[in-house]
Protein backbone atom coordinates (compact mmCIF):
# COMPACT_ATOMS: atom_id res chain seq x y z
CA UNK A 1 0.00 0.00 0.00
CA UNK A 2 1.27 3.45 -0.94
CA UNK A 3 0.18 6.50 1.03
CA UNK A 4 0.78 9.83 -0.72
CA UNK A 5 0.73 13.04 1.30
CA UNK A 6 -0.50 16.30 -0.17
CA UNK A 7 1.82 19.27 0.49
CA UNK A 8 0.67 22.80 1.32
CA UNK A 9 -2.99 21.78 1.42
CA UNK A 10 -5.24 23.14 4.14
CA UNK A 11 -8.42 21.21 4.77
CA UNK A 12 -11.36 23.33 5.82
CA UNK A 13 -13.44 21.36 8.30
CA UNK A 14 -15.88 24.16 9.07
CA UNK A 15 -18.62 22.84 6.79
CA UNK A 16 -18.01 19.15 7.41
CA UNK A 17 -18.81 18.73 11.11
CA UNK A 18 -21.04 15.74 11.62
CA UNK A 19 -22.90 17.48 14.42
CA UNK A 20 -23.82 20.42 12.17
CA UNK A 21 -25.13 18.42 9.23
CA UNK A 22 -28.82 18.83 8.66
CA UNK A 23 -31.13 15.89 8.16
CA UNK A 24 -33.22 15.85 4.99
CA UNK A 25 -34.99 12.59 5.65
CA UNK A 26 -38.37 14.40 5.69
CA UNK A 27 -39.94 17.56 4.31
CA UNK A 28 -39.84 19.27 7.71
CA UNK A 29 -36.06 19.01 7.91
CA UNK A 30 -35.68 20.40 4.39
CA UNK A 31 -38.08 23.28 5.08
CA UNK A 32 -36.30 24.16 8.33
CA UNK A 33 -32.94 24.21 6.63
CA UNK A 34 -34.17 26.41 3.77
CA UNK A 35 -35.53 28.84 6.34
CA UNK A 36 -32.07 29.04 7.90
CA UNK A 37 -30.63 29.68 4.45
CA UNK A 38 -33.04 32.56 3.94
CA UNK A 39 -31.96 34.19 7.22
CA UNK A 40 -28.30 33.69 6.33
CA UNK A 41 -28.86 35.23 2.87
CA UNK A 42 -30.44 38.34 4.38
CA UNK A 43 -27.55 38.74 6.82
CA UNK A 44 -24.98 38.50 4.03
CA UNK A 45 -26.93 40.97 1.86
CA UNK A 46 -27.11 43.49 4.70
CA UNK A 47 -23.35 43.23 5.22
CA UNK A 48 -22.60 43.67 1.49
CA UNK A 49 -25.17 46.45 0.97
CA UNK A 50 -27.24 44.51 -1.59
CA UNK A 51 -30.98 45.02 -1.94
CA UNK A 52 -32.80 41.98 -0.50
CA UNK A 53 -35.93 42.78 -2.56
CA UNK A 54 -34.31 41.32 -5.67
CA UNK A 55 -35.20 37.82 -4.54
CA UNK A 56 -38.12 36.34 -6.44
CA UNK A 57 -39.24 33.99 -3.67
CA UNK A 58 -37.95 32.78 -0.29
CA UNK A 59 -37.51 29.30 -1.78
CA UNK A 60 -35.59 30.36 -4.88
CA UNK A 61 -32.60 28.17 -5.58
CA UNK A 62 -29.11 29.68 -5.88
CA UNK A 63 -27.50 30.05 -9.32
CA UNK A 64 -25.58 27.02 -10.58
CA UNK A 65 -21.91 26.67 -9.79
CA UNK A 66 -19.30 25.96 -12.45
CA UNK A 67 -18.14 22.38 -11.86
CA UNK A 68 -15.03 21.09 -13.61
CA UNK A 69 -14.95 17.76 -15.40
CA UNK A 70 -11.87 16.66 -13.50
CA UNK A 71 -11.41 17.34 -9.78
CA UNK A 72 -14.52 19.14 -8.61
CA UNK A 73 -13.29 22.34 -7.01
CA UNK A 74 -10.41 22.56 -4.57
CA UNK A 75 -10.01 19.47 -2.32
CA UNK A 76 -9.27 21.87 0.54
CA UNK A 77 -12.71 23.48 0.44
CA UNK A 78 -15.82 21.81 1.82
CA UNK A 79 -19.06 21.31 -0.06
CA UNK A 80 -21.13 24.51 -0.10
CA UNK A 81 -24.48 24.25 1.62
CA UNK A 82 -26.50 25.83 -1.18
CA UNK A 83 -24.98 23.51 -3.74
CA UNK A 84 -25.85 20.53 -1.56
CA UNK A 85 -29.44 21.72 -1.25
CA UNK A 86 -29.69 22.20 -4.98
CA UNK A 87 -28.41 18.67 -5.57
CA UNK A 88 -31.06 17.25 -3.24
CA UNK A 89 -33.84 19.05 -5.11
CA UNK A 90 -32.44 17.92 -8.45
CA UNK A 91 -32.22 14.33 -7.26
CA UNK A 92 -35.87 14.31 -6.26
CA UNK A 93 -36.93 15.58 -9.66
CA UNK A 94 -34.55 13.93 -12.12
CA UNK A 95 -33.79 10.45 -10.76
CA UNK A 96 -35.72 7.32 -11.62
CA UNK A 97 -36.80 5.33 -8.58
CA UNK A 98 -36.97 1.94 -10.35
CA UNK A 99 -34.27 -0.23 -11.89
CA UNK A 100 -35.07 -1.51 -15.39
CA UNK A 101 -34.67 -5.23 -15.88
CA UNK A 102 -33.52 -5.00 -19.50
CA UNK A 103 -32.71 -2.55 -22.27
CA UNK A 104 -36.34 -2.47 -23.45
CA UNK A 105 -37.48 -1.05 -20.12
CA UNK A 106 -34.58 1.41 -19.99
CA UNK A 107 -35.03 3.06 -23.39
CA UNK A 108 -38.55 4.22 -22.52
CA UNK A 109 -37.30 6.04 -19.41
CA UNK A 110 -35.65 9.40 -20.10
CA UNK A 111 -33.54 9.28 -16.94
CA UNK A 112 -32.01 5.93 -17.83
CA UNK A 113 -31.44 7.05 -21.42
CA UNK A 114 -29.40 9.95 -20.04
CA UNK A 115 -27.46 7.55 -17.80
CA UNK A 116 -26.65 5.28 -20.75
CA UNK A 117 -25.59 8.22 -22.89
CA UNK A 118 -23.28 9.44 -20.11
CA UNK A 119 -21.67 6.00 -20.01
CA UNK A 120 -21.05 6.02 -23.77
CA UNK A 121 -19.68 9.56 -23.57
CA UNK A 122 -17.02 8.27 -21.17
CA UNK A 123 -16.07 5.67 -23.76
CA UNK A 124 -15.60 8.40 -26.35
CA UNK A 125 -13.56 10.65 -24.06
CA UNK A 126 -11.31 7.77 -22.99
CA UNK A 127 -10.97 6.47 -26.57
CA UNK A 128 -11.83 2.96 -25.45
CA UNK A 129 -12.65 1.54 -28.88
CA UNK A 130 -12.96 2.09 -32.60
CA UNK A 131 -15.68 0.90 -34.99
CA UNK A 132 -14.33 -1.63 -37.51
CA UNK A 133 -15.77 -4.24 -39.91
CA UNK A 134 -16.60 -7.56 -38.29
CA UNK A 135 -13.55 -9.88 -38.47
CA UNK A 136 -14.03 -13.25 -40.13
CA UNK A 137 -11.42 -15.18 -38.14
CA UNK A 138 -11.88 -13.66 -34.68
CA UNK A 139 -14.56 -14.24 -32.06
CA UNK A 140 -16.66 -11.25 -30.99
CA UNK A 141 -17.64 -10.82 -27.34
CA UNK A 142 -21.14 -9.67 -26.54
CA UNK A 143 -22.03 -6.61 -24.44
CA UNK A 144 -24.76 -6.02 -21.91
CA UNK A 145 -26.24 -3.10 -19.99
CA UNK A 146 -26.38 -3.27 -16.20
CA UNK A 147 -28.66 -0.82 -14.36
CA UNK A 148 -28.34 0.11 -10.69
CA UNK A 149 -29.73 2.82 -8.44
CA UNK A 150 -26.91 4.23 -6.30
CA UNK A 151 -27.90 5.03 -2.71
CA UNK A 152 -26.25 6.93 0.12
CA UNK A 153 -25.92 5.77 3.72
CA UNK A 154 -29.53 6.87 4.39
CA UNK A 155 -30.98 4.64 1.63
CA UNK A 156 -31.81 7.66 -0.54
CA UNK A 157 -31.31 7.17 -4.28
CA UNK A 158 -28.73 9.71 -5.41
CA UNK A 159 -27.89 8.52 -8.92
CA UNK A 160 -29.01 6.28 -11.76
CA UNK A 161 -25.99 4.30 -12.92
CA UNK A 162 -25.89 2.50 -16.27
CA UNK A 163 -22.83 0.34 -16.91
CA UNK A 164 -21.92 -1.28 -20.22
CA UNK A 165 -20.09 -4.54 -19.55
CA UNK A 166 -18.52 -7.19 -21.73
CA UNK A 167 -19.74 -10.77 -21.48
CA UNK A 168 -16.32 -11.97 -20.42
CA UNK A 169 -17.46 -15.54 -19.84
CA UNK A 170 -17.12 -16.04 -23.62
CA UNK A 171 -13.40 -15.21 -23.58
CA UNK A 172 -10.89 -17.95 -24.38
CA UNK A 173 -7.66 -18.14 -22.43
CA UNK A 174 -4.59 -17.62 -24.58
CA UNK A 175 -6.60 -15.85 -27.29
CA UNK A 176 -8.66 -13.11 -25.65
CA UNK A 177 -6.60 -12.86 -22.46
CA UNK A 178 -3.51 -14.23 -20.71
CA UNK A 179 -2.86 -13.07 -17.14
CA UNK A 180 -5.75 -11.88 -14.98
CA UNK A 181 -4.31 -11.50 -11.48
CA UNK A 182 -4.49 -8.06 -9.86
CA UNK A 183 -3.86 -7.20 -6.18
CA UNK A 184 -6.62 -5.67 -4.09
CA UNK A 185 -6.58 -3.92 -0.73
CA UNK A 186 -7.29 -6.12 2.27
CA UNK A 187 -9.75 -4.93 4.89
CA UNK A 188 -6.97 -5.14 7.47
CA UNK A 189 -4.96 -2.63 5.44
CA UNK A 190 -7.92 -0.24 5.35
CA UNK A 191 -8.36 -0.50 9.12
CA UNK A 192 -4.62 0.03 9.63
CA UNK A 193 -4.78 3.20 7.54
CA UNK A 194 -7.75 4.40 9.59
CA UNK A 195 -5.90 3.70 12.86
CA UNK A 196 -2.81 5.53 11.54
CA UNK A 197 -4.97 8.54 10.63
CA UNK A 198 -6.29 8.65 14.20
CA UNK A 199 -2.75 8.44 15.56
CA UNK A 200 -1.58 11.33 13.36
CA UNK A 201 -4.87 13.24 13.79
CA UNK A 202 -5.55 13.18 10.04
CA UNK A 203 -8.91 13.53 8.33
CA UNK A 204 -9.33 11.08 5.47
CA UNK A 205 -10.96 12.29 2.27
CA UNK A 206 -12.36 10.12 -0.46
CA UNK A 207 -11.89 10.48 -4.21
CA UNK A 208 -13.34 8.45 -7.05
CA UNK A 209 -11.80 7.55 -10.40
CA UNK A 210 -14.64 7.64 -12.88
CA UNK A 211 -14.94 4.43 -14.92
CA UNK A 212 -11.61 3.17 -13.62
CA UNK A 213 -11.41 0.07 -15.82
CA UNK A 214 -11.72 2.19 -18.97
CA UNK A 215 -8.21 3.51 -18.31
CA UNK A 216 -6.35 0.20 -18.62
CA UNK A 217 -4.57 -0.54 -21.88
CA UNK A 218 -5.24 -3.89 -23.54
CA UNK A 219 -2.54 -5.95 -25.23
CA UNK A 220 -4.72 -8.59 -26.88
CA UNK A 221 -6.84 -8.14 -30.00
CA UNK A 222 -10.39 -8.12 -28.63
CA UNK A 223 -13.64 -7.28 -30.43
CA UNK A 224 -17.01 -6.58 -28.81
CA UNK A 225 -20.51 -6.13 -30.15
CA UNK A 226 -22.08 -2.69 -30.40
CA UNK A 227 -24.05 -1.66 -27.27
CA UNK A 228 -27.66 -2.91 -27.32
CA UNK A 229 -29.99 -0.07 -28.27
CA UNK A 230 -27.15 2.12 -29.59
CA UNK A 231 -26.14 0.43 -32.86
CA UNK A 232 -24.74 2.56 -35.67
CA UNK A 233 -27.30 3.41 -38.37
CA UNK A 234 -24.65 3.47 -41.10
CA UNK A 235 -22.72 0.37 -40.00
CA UNK A 236 -25.09 -1.90 -38.04
CA UNK A 237 -22.95 -5.01 -38.66
CA UNK A 238 -19.67 -3.44 -37.55
CA UNK A 239 -18.07 -4.23 -34.19
CA UNK A 240 -15.82 -2.34 -31.82
CA UNK A 241 -12.13 -3.15 -31.55
CA UNK A 242 -10.95 -2.40 -28.02
CA UNK A 243 -8.02 -0.08 -27.34
CA UNK A 244 -8.59 -0.17 -23.58
CA UNK A 245 -10.21 -2.60 -21.20
CA UNK A 246 -13.91 -2.87 -20.58
CA UNK A 247 -15.83 -3.87 -17.48
CA UNK A 248 -16.42 -7.61 -17.59
CA UNK A 249 -13.17 -8.58 -19.31
CA UNK A 250 -11.08 -11.03 -17.34
CA UNK A 251 -7.90 -8.99 -17.76
CA UNK A 252 -9.52 -5.63 -16.84
CA UNK A 253 -8.43 -5.51 -13.14
CA UNK A 254 -4.82 -6.35 -14.00
CA UNK A 255 -4.67 -3.76 -16.79
CA UNK A 256 -6.10 -1.05 -14.51
CA UNK A 257 -3.64 -1.84 -11.72
CA UNK A 258 -0.68 -1.66 -14.12
CA UNK A 259 -1.87 1.74 -15.35
CA UNK A 260 -2.48 3.00 -11.81
CA UNK A 261 0.90 1.79 -10.57
CA UNK A 262 2.80 3.98 -13.05
CA UNK A 263 0.73 7.15 -12.66
CA UNK A 264 2.42 9.48 -10.21
CA UNK A 265 -0.04 12.33 -10.66
CA UNK A 266 -3.46 10.71 -10.80
CA UNK A 267 -5.62 13.77 -11.42
CA UNK A 268 -3.67 14.63 -14.58
CA UNK A 269 -4.13 11.12 -15.98
CA UNK A 270 -7.65 10.14 -14.94
CA UNK A 271 -11.04 11.75 -14.65
CA UNK A 272 -11.69 12.04 -10.92
CA UNK A 273 -14.18 13.55 -8.52
CA UNK A 274 -13.83 14.73 -4.91
CA UNK A 275 -16.34 12.98 -2.64
CA UNK A 276 -15.56 14.85 0.59
CA UNK A 277 -14.73 13.30 3.94
CA UNK A 278 -14.57 9.53 4.10
CA UNK A 279 -17.89 8.46 5.64
CA UNK A 280 -19.10 5.48 3.59
CA UNK A 281 -16.70 2.97 2.05
CA UNK A 282 -17.32 -0.64 0.95
CA UNK A 283 -20.40 -0.82 3.16
CA UNK A 284 -18.55 0.59 6.18
CA UNK A 285 -20.13 3.63 7.83
CA UNK A 286 -17.27 5.80 9.13
CA UNK A 287 -17.68 8.72 11.53
CA UNK A 288 -14.58 10.87 11.96
CA UNK A 289 -14.99 12.69 15.28
CA UNK A 290 -12.75 14.86 17.43
CA UNK A 291 -12.09 12.06 19.92
CA UNK A 292 -11.55 9.31 17.33
CA UNK A 293 -13.21 7.30 14.57
CA UNK A 294 -16.25 5.05 14.78
CA UNK A 295 -16.80 2.28 12.21
CA UNK A 296 -19.96 0.21 11.97
CA UNK A 297 -22.37 -1.36 9.47
CA UNK A 298 -25.80 -0.50 10.85
CA UNK A 299 -27.28 -0.01 7.38
CA UNK A 300 -25.93 -3.37 6.25
CA UNK A 301 -27.45 -5.08 9.30
CA UNK A 302 -30.86 -3.56 8.56
CA UNK A 303 -30.71 -4.85 5.01
CA UNK A 304 -29.60 -8.25 6.28
CA UNK A 305 -32.48 -8.57 8.74
CA UNK A 306 -34.95 -7.53 6.06
CA UNK A 307 -33.50 -9.94 3.51
CA UNK A 308 -33.86 -12.96 5.81
CA UNK A 309 -37.18 -11.89 7.42
CA UNK A 310 -35.69 -11.36 10.88
CA UNK A 311 -36.91 -7.81 11.48
CA UNK A 312 -39.41 -8.90 14.15
CA UNK A 313 -37.19 -11.54 15.75
CA UNK A 314 -36.51 -11.69 19.47
CA UNK A 315 -33.29 -10.00 20.60
CA UNK A 316 -30.46 -12.10 22.11
CA UNK A 317 -27.64 -10.90 24.38
CA UNK A 318 -24.91 -13.17 22.91
CA UNK A 319 -24.39 -14.56 19.39
CA UNK A 320 -24.14 -18.16 20.59
CA UNK A 321 -25.07 -20.09 23.71
CA UNK A 322 -22.10 -21.11 25.86
CA UNK A 323 -23.47 -24.67 26.07
CA UNK A 324 -23.98 -25.25 22.34
CA UNK A 325 -22.33 -28.29 20.71
CA UNK A 326 -22.61 -28.17 16.92
CA UNK A 327 -21.81 -31.25 14.84
CA UNK A 328 -22.88 -32.71 11.48
CA UNK A 329 -26.32 -33.63 12.91
CA UNK A 330 -26.76 -36.43 10.38
CA UNK A 331 -30.27 -37.25 11.62
CA UNK A 332 -31.41 -33.65 11.43
CA UNK A 333 -33.68 -32.21 8.76
CA UNK A 334 -31.87 -30.75 5.75
CA UNK A 335 -32.51 -27.15 4.69
CA UNK A 336 -31.91 -25.02 1.60
CA UNK A 337 -28.11 -24.91 1.28
CA UNK A 338 -28.21 -21.89 -1.08
CA UNK A 339 -30.03 -19.77 1.48
CA UNK A 340 -27.73 -20.99 4.27
CA UNK A 341 -24.60 -20.12 2.30
CA UNK A 342 -26.03 -16.70 1.53
CA UNK A 343 -26.55 -16.06 5.23
CA UNK A 344 -23.01 -17.20 6.07
CA UNK A 345 -21.45 -15.08 3.33
CA UNK A 346 -23.38 -12.00 4.40
CA UNK A 347 -22.39 -12.45 8.04
CA UNK A 348 -18.74 -12.99 7.17
CA UNK A 349 -18.64 -9.64 5.40
CA UNK A 350 -20.23 -8.03 8.44
CA UNK A 351 -17.25 -9.13 10.54
CA UNK A 352 -15.27 -6.37 8.80
CA UNK A 353 -16.39 -4.10 11.64
CA UNK A 354 -17.87 -6.61 14.10
CA UNK A 355 -15.26 -9.03 15.51
CA UNK A 356 -17.54 -9.93 18.42
CA UNK A 357 -19.37 -12.74 16.57
CA UNK A 358 -16.42 -13.91 14.45
CA UNK A 359 -16.16 -17.29 16.17
CA UNK A 360 -19.88 -17.97 15.93
CA UNK A 361 -20.17 -17.41 12.19
CA UNK A 362 -16.92 -19.29 11.47
CA UNK A 363 -18.25 -22.27 13.40
CA UNK A 364 -21.51 -22.24 11.44
CA UNK A 365 -19.58 -21.88 8.17
CA UNK A 366 -18.13 -25.38 8.63
CA UNK A 367 -21.50 -26.97 7.79
CA UNK A 368 -22.27 -25.26 4.48
CA UNK A 369 -22.02 -28.46 2.43
CA UNK A 370 -24.99 -30.10 4.17
CA UNK A 371 -26.71 -27.68 6.58
CA UNK A 372 -29.39 -28.89 8.99
CA UNK A 373 -32.09 -27.13 10.99
CA UNK A 374 -29.83 -27.03 14.05
CA UNK A 375 -27.23 -25.09 12.06
CA UNK A 376 -29.87 -22.69 10.75
CA UNK A 377 -31.07 -22.06 14.30
CA UNK A 378 -27.52 -21.12 15.31
CA UNK A 379 -27.26 -18.67 12.40
CA UNK A 380 -30.62 -17.12 13.25
CA UNK A 381 -29.45 -16.59 16.83
CA UNK A 382 -26.55 -14.54 15.43
CA UNK A 383 -29.05 -12.42 13.50
CA UNK A 384 -31.11 -11.94 16.68
CA UNK A 385 -27.97 -10.80 18.47
CA UNK A 386 -27.21 -8.34 15.67
CA UNK A 387 -30.70 -6.90 15.87
CA UNK A 388 -30.11 -5.93 19.49
CA UNK A 389 -26.60 -4.59 18.85
CA UNK A 390 -27.17 -2.86 15.54
CA UNK A 391 -25.51 0.41 16.56
CA UNK A 392 -22.28 -0.91 18.03
CA UNK A 393 -19.03 -0.92 16.07
CA UNK A 394 -15.27 -0.44 16.21
CA UNK A 395 -13.97 2.58 18.08
CA UNK A 396 -10.51 3.93 17.21
CA UNK A 397 -9.53 6.52 19.85
CA UNK A 398 -6.94 9.21 19.21
CA UNK A 399 -3.80 9.00 21.32
CA UNK A 400 -0.03 8.84 21.44
CA UNK A 401 0.22 5.04 21.66
CA UNK A 402 0.74 3.25 18.34
CA UNK A 403 2.54 0.09 19.43
CA UNK A 404 1.89 -3.14 17.56
CA UNK A 405 0.79 -6.00 19.81
CA UNK A 406 -0.73 -9.42 19.17
CA UNK A 407 -2.87 -11.82 21.20
CA UNK A 408 -2.83 -15.56 20.51
CA UNK A 409 -5.06 -18.32 21.85
CA UNK A 410 -6.27 -21.78 20.86
CA UNK A 411 -9.11 -24.16 21.69
CA UNK A 412 -7.81 -27.72 21.82
CA UNK A 413 -9.81 -30.28 19.75
CA UNK A 414 -12.78 -27.93 19.52
CA UNK A 415 -14.05 -29.39 16.22
CA UNK A 416 -16.42 -32.23 17.14
CA UNK A 417 -16.28 -33.66 13.61
CA UNK A 418 -12.54 -33.80 12.85
CA UNK A 419 -11.19 -33.19 16.38
CA UNK A 420 -9.00 -30.36 15.12
CA UNK A 421 -8.17 -27.32 17.23
CA UNK A 422 -8.99 -23.67 16.56
CA UNK A 423 -6.37 -20.92 16.22
CA UNK A 424 -7.47 -17.46 17.29
CA UNK A 425 -5.55 -14.20 17.07
CA UNK A 426 -6.12 -10.46 17.25
CA UNK A 427 -3.80 -7.50 16.70
CA UNK A 428 -3.81 -3.94 17.99
CA UNK A 429 -2.16 -0.73 16.87
CA UNK A 430 -2.21 1.25 20.09
CA UNK A 431 -5.76 0.87 21.36
CA UNK A 432 -7.22 0.20 17.89
CA UNK A 433 -8.15 -3.35 16.93
CA UNK A 434 -7.16 -3.78 13.27
CA UNK A 435 -6.97 -7.54 12.66
CA UNK A 436 -8.54 -10.73 14.01
CA UNK A 437 -8.87 -14.38 12.96
CA UNK A 438 -10.63 -17.54 14.04
CA UNK A 439 -9.44 -20.52 11.97
CA UNK A 440 -9.58 -24.27 12.27
CA UNK A 441 -6.08 -25.75 12.25
CA UNK A 442 -5.04 -27.93 9.31
CA UNK A 443 -3.87 -30.91 11.35
CA UNK A 444 -4.85 -32.80 14.48
CA UNK A 445 -2.56 -31.98 17.42
CA UNK A 446 -1.74 -34.08 20.46
CA UNK A 447 -1.72 -31.47 23.22
CA UNK A 448 -2.91 -28.02 24.20
CA UNK A 449 0.69 -26.76 24.09
CA UNK A 450 1.00 -27.85 20.46
CA UNK A 451 -2.28 -26.14 19.55
CA UNK A 452 -1.17 -22.93 21.27
CA UNK A 453 2.23 -23.12 19.55
CA UNK A 454 0.62 -23.36 16.10
CA UNK A 455 -1.77 -20.50 16.93
CA UNK A 456 1.16 -18.32 17.99
CA UNK A 457 2.81 -19.08 14.65
CA UNK A 458 -0.31 -17.84 12.84
CA UNK A 459 -0.20 -14.68 14.94
CA UNK A 460 3.48 -14.22 14.09
CA UNK A 461 2.81 -14.55 10.35
CA UNK A 462 0.15 -11.84 10.53
CA UNK A 463 2.49 -9.54 12.48
CA UNK A 464 5.22 -9.94 9.86
CA UNK A 465 2.77 -8.91 7.13
CA UNK A 466 1.58 -5.94 9.19
CA UNK A 467 5.17 -4.81 9.80
CA UNK A 468 5.85 -4.92 6.07
CA UNK A 469 2.68 -2.95 5.30
CA UNK A 470 3.38 -0.35 7.99
CA UNK A 471 6.84 0.20 6.54
CA UNK A 472 5.06 2.11 3.75
CA UNK A 473 4.03 4.56 6.49
CA UNK A 474 7.69 4.92 7.54
CA UNK A 475 7.03 2.92 10.70
CA UNK A 476 9.20 0.11 12.02
CA UNK A 477 8.65 -2.29 14.92
CA UNK A 478 11.04 -4.62 16.73
CA UNK A 479 10.36 -7.26 19.40
CA UNK A 480 6.61 -7.13 18.82
CA UNK A 481 4.95 -8.82 21.82
CA UNK A 482 2.61 -11.77 21.33
CA UNK A 483 0.45 -12.42 24.39
CA UNK A 484 -0.04 -16.14 25.04
CA UNK A 485 -1.64 -17.86 28.04
CA UNK A 486 0.26 -21.16 27.69
CA UNK A 487 3.74 -21.35 29.25
CA UNK A 488 4.57 -24.63 27.48
CA UNK A 489 4.11 -23.03 24.06
CA UNK A 490 6.31 -20.11 25.14
CA UNK A 491 9.04 -22.51 26.31
CA UNK A 492 8.95 -24.44 23.02
CA UNK A 493 9.52 -21.21 21.09
CA UNK A 494 12.63 -20.49 23.20
CA UNK A 495 14.14 -24.01 23.27
CA UNK A 496 15.92 -25.04 20.04
CA UNK A 497 16.33 -28.66 21.21
CA UNK A 498 13.93 -31.17 19.63
CA UNK A 499 12.45 -33.57 22.14
CA UNK A 500 9.52 -35.96 22.32
CA UNK A 501 6.94 -33.20 22.75
CA UNK A 502 7.90 -31.30 19.60
CA UNK A 503 9.70 -33.67 17.21
CA UNK A 504 6.46 -34.60 15.42
CA UNK A 505 5.41 -30.96 14.79
CA UNK A 506 5.70 -29.97 11.14
CA UNK A 507 8.76 -27.89 10.30
CA UNK A 508 6.73 -24.98 8.92
CA UNK A 509 5.34 -24.28 12.39
CA UNK A 510 8.85 -23.78 13.81
CA UNK A 511 9.35 -20.51 11.94
CA UNK A 512 7.87 -18.92 15.09
CA UNK A 513 11.00 -19.99 16.99
CA UNK A 514 13.21 -18.58 14.23
CA UNK A 515 11.60 -15.13 14.29
CA UNK A 516 11.63 -15.10 18.09
CA UNK A 517 15.40 -15.65 18.00
CA UNK A 518 15.81 -12.91 15.37
CA UNK A 519 14.01 -10.43 17.62
CA UNK A 520 11.09 -9.82 15.27
CA UNK A 521 8.62 -11.00 17.92
CA UNK A 522 8.69 -11.99 21.56
CA UNK A 523 6.24 -14.29 23.34
CA UNK A 524 4.93 -13.01 26.66
CA UNK A 525 2.67 -14.72 29.15
CA UNK A 526 -0.85 -13.36 29.61
CA UNK A 527 -3.28 -14.81 32.13
CA UNK A 528 -6.39 -16.46 30.73
CA UNK A 529 -8.72 -13.90 32.32
CA UNK A 530 -6.89 -11.09 30.48
CA UNK A 531 -6.58 -12.97 27.17
CA UNK A 532 -8.56 -10.86 24.67
CA UNK A 533 -8.36 -13.55 21.96
CA UNK A 534 -10.51 -15.80 24.15
CA UNK A 535 -13.65 -14.38 22.50
CA UNK A 536 -12.56 -15.99 19.20
CA UNK A 537 -12.03 -19.49 20.63
CA UNK A 538 -15.37 -20.54 22.08
CA UNK A 539 -18.82 -19.27 23.15
CA UNK A 540 -18.62 -17.27 26.38
CA UNK A 541 -21.08 -16.37 29.09
CA UNK A 542 -22.88 -13.04 28.79
CA UNK A 543 -20.70 -11.37 31.43
CA UNK A 544 -17.38 -12.56 29.95
CA UNK A 545 -18.52 -11.80 26.42
CA UNK A 546 -19.58 -8.23 27.21
CA UNK A 547 -16.36 -7.51 29.12
CA UNK A 548 -14.00 -8.70 26.34
CA UNK A 549 -16.13 -7.02 23.68
CA UNK A 550 -15.70 -3.71 25.47
CA UNK A 551 -11.92 -4.21 25.81
CA UNK A 552 -11.69 -4.89 22.07
CA UNK A 553 -13.18 -1.46 21.42
CA UNK A 554 -16.51 -2.76 20.09
CA UNK A 555 -18.86 -0.24 21.66
CA UNK A 556 -21.88 1.93 20.95
CA UNK A 557 -21.61 5.70 20.67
Amino acid sequence: MVVEESIHVIFDESNNSLQERESFDDDLGLETFMGKLQIEDKRQQEESGEDPKKEESPLALPPPQQVQDQIIGNPSSGVRTRSSLKNICNNLAFISQTEPKNIKDAIVDENWMIAMQEELNKFERSEVWELVPRPSNQSVIGTKWVFRNKMNENDIIVRNKARLVAQGYNQEEGIDYEKTFAPVARLEAIRMLRAFACFKDFILYQMDVKSAFLNGFINEEVYVEQPPGFQSFNFPNHVFKLKKTLYGLKQAPKAWYERLNFSKCMHSEFEMSMMGELNFFLGLQIKQLKEGTFINQAKYIKDLLKRFNMEEAKVMKTPMSSSIKLDMDERGKSIDSTMYRGMIGSLLYLTASRPDFMYSVCLCARFQSCPKESHLSAVKRILRYLKGTMNIGLWYPKGDNFELIGFSDAHFASCRVERKSTSDTCHFLGHSLVSWHSKKQNSVVLSTAEAEYIAAGLCCAQILWMKQTLSDFNLSFEHVPIKCDNTSAINISKNPVQHSRTKHIEIRHHFLRDHAQKGDITLEFESTKDQLADIFTKPLSEEQFSDIRRQLGVISL
